[in-house]
């Protein structure tokens, strides 16, 4: 029988899933909204002269997903808002530790695991900008 270490990352992977979910929220502030959006432009370093704020939007995720992952969700939220462009302010990451326990061994024996699992989130503002492209 192979020893508990042996199936480690197996187990780190059946904990954090394959294909991770993904959490947008948003809370509007105020400004005019459109029904739809066709496309919103991302940016973290400015806002298109003459933008309208129209609130706040965030995408998270735990596991296995990465930031460019994150970004185009991020975006969707804003469209839903009905913004066509998206101001980054915040990406961060946080690692917490995980106790699993999975049977590892001859009789029912139970080994307990520590991993570590990271979340990652992306915060920012949807804005609308009339007259053109964002």
């Amino acid at each position: 029988m192979a020893p508990c270490r042996t199936y480690l990352p197996i187990l780190a992977l059946a904990l954090i899933g394959c294909v991770p979910t993904i959490h947008t929220s948003a809370i509007p502030s105020g400004g005019q909204r459109f029904t739809s959006t066709d496309r919103v432009r991302t940016s973290a370093t400015l806002v298109p002269t003459g933008a309208t704020e129209l609130g706040i939007a965030e995408a998270h995720a735990s596991g296995d997903v990465n930031i460019e992952r994150l970004i185009p969700e991020f975006a969707s939220e804003v469209g839903r808002l009905g913004g066509n462009f998206a101001k980054v302010d915040r990406i961060s990451a946080k690692y917490e530790m995980h106790t699993i326990m999975q049977g590892c061994g001859p009789n029912g024996r139970m080994c307990a695991h520590q991993v570590e699992v990271p979340t990652f989130q992306v915060q920012g503002r949807a804005f609308l900008v009339t007259g053109g492209q964002p």
